[in-house]
């Protein structure tokens, strides 16, 4: 005891020097010293450091299981469908004016900007398609990076062009700038904190030839980065968390695959006996004997076979990658029914509850998509368009106020059970506890655009003499002073 407590007598005195707080007790369970925990190492980096050092190898890595795996490569297409979908993000443009609101300059305005999202790049590729390629890069490798063009040799004064995030210049880092901001991973901020340039390569790394960066200021770039911690400048990879199982899941399944083949194969060795005649053979070496299936061969005097069985894979083995595909698709934040398309094992209530906490991370991500996308688009949009006559602002609107007060449709799913949701759309309707407008925002439509099909509908309907669905019975006829008198009439008629 003599000899322990000076020992300890140190260590207090040595914590106290460090200026850390003396344990007054267990606390947290997790953060104390335990030889069974003694392989478990935090993280004291800060989220540039490690994404400094770690981030390319990450988005690689990423990469490369987007192409080889069917897990991740099905993951890339659930992200362009759901964050984009088919007809993408919808505009509903708002112009104010004190009646409300100027439709007819709106319409012009959304009849302006969906000729501009037919062929909105310099190779004529079409808005939707460099939202799916932004949402698959974003959700696969992290990053997904956009550059505006102004040029009057667009056909609304605007091309966009989406660039490979290797582009953005992640050597180029500097503690201090003469103006008291930094640059981080190619990414300049000025001393308050606000992003100010980005610094662009024109050539992909790979390609082995020194390349110069291009200087682009931040209102001409959209970086659209997975980030989960503060002061994060590059994004890492959604797919960072179950990397791991991802890999070693394939290449067991890989294995069992080569295992089942080798099987099926039925292969062996040739045993020579003692009187066996030696085979022939260019080096010496015993040579190999091929078989086609249903085939049969005799061999030479003295020699046997002896068949080799690998074996069968566990019969464990399925209940195992359905474990793993479990934990990856929560890793993902999608259902496992989704993500692999076994729907084996799913009830209507457990699907549909799984469905719908799904559809909320997907609606949070278009959330996310619309504003750092689509606004910043469709603002410089308005300030290069009306140049051209495309449409003309009222005086007292500037393009921000337009932008500001239009509305973003993303794409919305189909009710999950139609009969009943629908019900209670008409119970909430007939209470007041919602309205048509915020429903059909809900699906992912402008309930104006609905209010003027309907009319336009029943105008051509009407112009056409065309009445839909079953004609209205005739009245009845009031009965005659006779039949009314006749107490047998209830009886004839029914």
């Amino acid at each position: 005891m003599s000899e322990r407590l000076p020992t300890r007598l140190w260590r207090a005195i040595a914590t106290a020097w460090r200026g850390d707080a003396l344990p007054s007790g267990r606390s947290y369970a997790a953060a104390q010293p335990h030889r069974l925990l003694s392989d478990w190492a935090g993280t004291a980096q800060s989220a540039n450091k490690a994404t400094r050092y770690q981030g390319k190898a990450l988005r690689h890595r990423a990469r490369e299981l987007r192409e080889n795996s069917g897990l991740v490569a099905r993951f890339a297409q659930l992200s362009r469908d759901n964050i984009v979908g088919p007809d993408g993000v919808t505009l509903q443009a708002v112009v104010p004016s004190t009646r409300g609101s100027n439709t007819a300059v709106a319409r012009q305005i959304e009849a302006a900007w969906y000729a501009w999202a037919d062929r909105c790049t310099p190779d004529g590729q079409s808005w939707i398609s460099v939202c799916q390629t932004l949402a698959e890069s974003w959700r696969v490798e992290g990053e997904a990076l956009l550059e505006l063009i102004p040029t009057s040799a667009a056909p609304m004064g605007l091309y966009v062009r989406a660039l490979d995030v290797d582009l953005l210049d992640d050597k180029k880092n500097t503690d201090r700038t003469p103006t008291g901001g930094s640059i981080v991973q190619g990414v300049e901020y000025d001393g308050m904190g606000r992003v100010v340039q980005y610094y662009v390569l024109e050539d992909h790394p790979s390609d082995g030839e020194v390349s110069r960066y291009r200087v682009l200021p931040a209102n001409r770039v959209v970086h659209l980065a997975h980030r989960s911690r503060p002061q994060q400048t590059r994004g890492v990879t959604p797919l960072a968390p179950i990397m791991t199982l991802l890999q070693h899941l394939d290449k067991t399944d890989e294995a069992i695959v080569v295992l089942n083949r080798v099987t099926a194969s039925k292969m062996g060795a040739l045993i020579p006996g003692a009187d066996a005649q030696p085979i022939d053979s260019a080096d010496g070496t015993p040579p190999l004997i091929e078989q086609a299936p249903g085939e049969w061969w005799t061999l030479p005097t003295g020699w046997d076979v002896k068949m080799l069985d690998p074996g069968q894979p566990t019969q464990e083995y399925d209940v195992f990658a359905k474990h793993l595909q479990r934990k990856i698709a929560a890793g993902l934040n999608v259902s496992y029914e989704s993500l692999t398309g076994d729907m084996s094992s799913a009830t209507y209530s457990s699907a549909r509850m799984a469905l719908l906490v799904e559809r909320d991370a997907w609606q949070g991500l278009q959330t996310q998509f619309v504003e750092t996308v689509c606004e910043p688009v469709y603002r410089l949009f308005l300030q290069t368009a009306p140049f051209l006559y495309a449409f003309e602002l009222p005086v007292n609107q500037s393009p921000d106020t337009v932008a500001e007060a239009s509305i973003w449709h993303p794409r919305r799913w189909p009710w999950v059970d139609p009969l009943k949701d629908a019900q209670g759309l008409e119970v909430l309707l007939s209470l007041g506890l919602t309205t048509r407008t915020r429903e059909a925002n809900k699906q992912g439509l402008s309930f104006a655009d609905l209010v003027a099909e309907r009319a336009a509908e029943e105008q051509l309907l009407a112009d056409a003499g065309v009445t839909l669905g079953d004609a209205p019975a005739a009245p009845a006829e009031p009965p005659t002073d006779a039949t009314a008198s006749d107490p047998t009439r209830s009886l004839r008629v029914a």
